[in-house]
């Protein structure tokens, strides 16, 4: 079955506009939405409710996570009954926050059953073995499965999940490239929300070098297993993946 990864980037905006979301809604599309995703729907009405959410926020300065008020948006996704794939290192916060005890968690690919607290979460382990940018000279040019590569961000993980859980093809969208200085900006210029903003601290001229690479490495890892994956998005600047057109793939 097929799949669409759900980027954050300022195209997402004319996917709502357009009626794309609920597109994916009404033809039961599995999709897999990450992070600050909730902010979609106070740019407008929609039906659409991802498959699948996940959360690797903070791969910068752990520290700046203090200022993002996660907790609430999170544990909504969980209460939604949505299935969450978490980075194991909120699980405390987390667990803090549903006056749950410290008990046993599942990670992904355990055989273990959920506790009974936490049914719809599965806990991630993130992998750094590499250098973060596409500038070190250990940068990775693979993946390394069956630990999760976190390297360029929370696609890259969702594409391994999407990967791993079988989907084909897969489809992309809001992942845009053309990172813009948000230095003093009053709103974000490089997601879809005004009031995005992340915790990450990574150099802005860096960010587009990595987040390429970080694709093509995805591209090449689905390739190499006869596998597809495109690009479906409206705009932007990623050019590592053949286009498609997002309404002649679901008509």
């Amino acid at each position: 079955m097929r799949a669409w990864i759900i980027g954050n980037g300022p195209s997402l905006r004319q996917h709502l506009e357009r009626g794309d979301f609920d597109l994916l809604h009404q033809r039961g599309e599995v999709t897999f939405a990450m992070n600050k995703i909730h902010l979609l729907y106070e740019l407008g009405d929609t039906s659409w409710v991802p498959t699948n959410y996940l959360f690797f926020e903070a791969m910068g300065n752990a520290a700046r996570l203090e200022t993002y008020d996660w907790v609430p948006y999170v544990s909504g996704w969980i209460k939604s009954g949505v299935r969450c794939y978490i980075d194991e290192t909120f699980r405390p916060r987390l667990l803090s926050e549903f006056g749950a005890p410290n008990v046993q968690p599942v990670y992904w690919k355990d055989e273990r059953r959920a506790d009974g607290i936490f049914d719809n979460v599965i806990w991630v382990r993130r992998w750094i073995c590499h250098g973060a940018s596409a500038l070190h000279e250990k940068r990775p040019e693979s993946w390394h499965l069956p630990e999760m590569c976190c390297y360029g961000g929370s696609m890259n993980i969702a594409a391994q999940l999407a990967f791993m859980l079988g989907h084909e093809p897969v489809y992309l969208i809001g992942c845009d490239l053309g990172f813009q200085d948000d230095r003093g900006a009053d709103a974000d210029p490089n997601h879809f929300h005004p009031d995005y903003w992340t915790a990450d601290d990574f150099p802005l001229s860096t960010r587009d070098t990595t987040l390429r690479h970080m694709h093509s490495i995805i591209r090449k890892e689905f390739e190499k297993m006869g596998r597809h994956i495109y690009n479906a998005g409206i705009g932007g600047k990623l050019d590592v993946y053949e286009r498609v057109d997002l309404r002649e793939v679901l008509e």
